[in-house]
């Protein structure tokens, strides 16, 4: 578990990336399927981005029960 743990940080950073570059194709480039694009992936890493940061919550906490359990 401490391996999930540790990869929260690298996948939020990696759906705010593509979030930045998405806004960046939305108002830069001028055709309708980037814009689309730009949209959907804007969408998708921002739902995901949310559902992590609960999910990484209740994983710390799931993790200090099992430690818990164990000792």
């Amino acid at each position: 578990m401490e391996k999930v743990n540790a990869n929260w940080p690298r996948l939020k950073l990696a759906y705010a990336i593509i979030v930045v570059i998405s806004l960046a194709l939305f108002f830069l480039v001028n055709k309708d399927w980037v814009t689309g694009l730009a949209l959907a992936l804007i969408l998708i890493c921002s739902i995901l981005l949310a559902v992590d940061v609960f999910a990484q919550k209740r994983a710390i906490i799931y993790t200090e029960q099992i430690r818990l359990i164990k000792s």
